[in-house]
């Protein structure tokens, strides 16, 4: 089968030292209040004085992206040769090709871990902090559909966690992909050598399986509305008990489904922030937030610190990639990655 591929890029070049060098790294549209106009798909450039941060995104083939968010290359040099660290937002799994360059990771306040050549990264719902002098990555993004099918583990096991792709026991060996992955000279390549990979295991999908793609599916648009508040909102959609939804959206999702509604919140919260950065928090908080206390909790639960605190961090890698995502694919955060409605 050929691959369909539409490529999106996006480069952006930040100042990358301390002090004031990424305060208005998001791109800030006029109102919060307005409704959010459309992506583009060009390549973008903002230009800094020194520093380099290259995110670079490539939708999967057509019949993947039920599953997969997206492919994409990311590479980050300090300027000065220091260690940047920053924190990327709790999001869905992963598998991540470490192809230059040494990075460190961990969930957050976990200590910081050398991140293996591959990685399988589970669910999240903390942050994970990162670490590194300079990297090239390149990964894509696995919607709770994709892990059930490329993964094929309960996802409860991994989340919050990384673990070295060959001992992850998922049905698609990820580590086999290494060598064509480092030697891949562009995006499109990378995007070839995946979709490849990907298309071949949907093949040998066990039938048994498959027959829970519709109620997954089910559970993920219940967890993208805005309007669902609470689990007994879930299960009434899906037509399961507590039990039996707490016990698909583990196996399937990583966490209970309390959990996941109040990471959507939070993620939704967040996003608006990095759309409008001069708004203040009351002007884009969720609705299922009572008031900024009741956010707060959210965040010190998922950040691990308070909003104050984030929103005083340089952020070399995160802001660049948000940018990245948002300019190529509408929304800033991989965890707001909205389920394939065709499905």
């Amino acid at each position: 089968m050929t691959a369909v591929v539409r490529r999106w890029s996006f480069v952006a070049c930040i100042l990358l030292c301390t002090g004031n060098s990424g305060k208005n790294c998001f791109v800030e549209e006029e109102s919060p209040q307005k409704i959010l106009g459309d992506s583009g798909s060009g390549a973008q450039q903002v230009q800094p004085k020194d520093g380099i941060t290259k995110a670079e995104f490539a939708a999967p083939h057509p019949d993947l992206r039920p599953y997969v968010t997206a492919y994409y290359i990311a590479e980050v040099k300090s300027p000065d040769g220091q260690m940047m660290q920053d924190l990327l937002h709790p999001e869905w799994g992963s598998v991540r090709y470490v192809c230059g360059g040494a990075v460190e990771a961990s969930a957050q306040p976990d200590p910081l871990q050398p991140v293996p050549p591959v990685v399988l990264v589970g669910h999240s719902a903390r942050a994970t902090r990162v670490a590194c002098t300079s990297m090239r990555i390149v990964s894509f993004g696995l919607l709770p559909l994709g892990w059930h099918h490329f993964v094929g583990r309960p996802a409860h096991l991994y989340a919050d966690r990384s673990v070295v792709a060959d001992e992850a026991k998922s049905r698609v060996d990820f580590s086999l992909l290494f060598p064509a992955v480092v030697a891949a000279k562009t995006l499109d390549d990378v995007a070839a050598i995946f979709d490849n990979a990907l298309m071949q295991a949907m093949l040998k999908r066990p039938i048994a399986d498959m027959r829970e793609d519709a109620v997954i599916q089910k559970l993920h648009f219940a967890l993208m509305d805005p309007d669902v508040a609470s689990v007994g909102q879930i299960s009434e959609r899906l037509g399961f008990s507590g039990s039996q939804l707490e016990r698909l959206s583990k196996r399937v999702f990583g966490f209970a489904p309390k959990v996941l509604i109040r990471r959507q919140r939070f993620l939704r919260t967040l996003a608006l922030l990095m759309r409008f950065p001069s708004s203040k928090w009351a002007e884009i908080l969720d609705p299922q937030y009572y008031d900024q206390a009741h956010f707060y909790r959210d965040f010190q639960r998922f950040f691990g610190m308070s909003p104050s605190q984030y929103m005083a961090m340089d952020k070399p890698i995160a802001k660049v990639a948000a940018m990245a995502r948002m300019k190529a694919l509408g929304d800033p955060l991989q965890g707001l990655h909205a389920p394939c409605a065709s499905f």
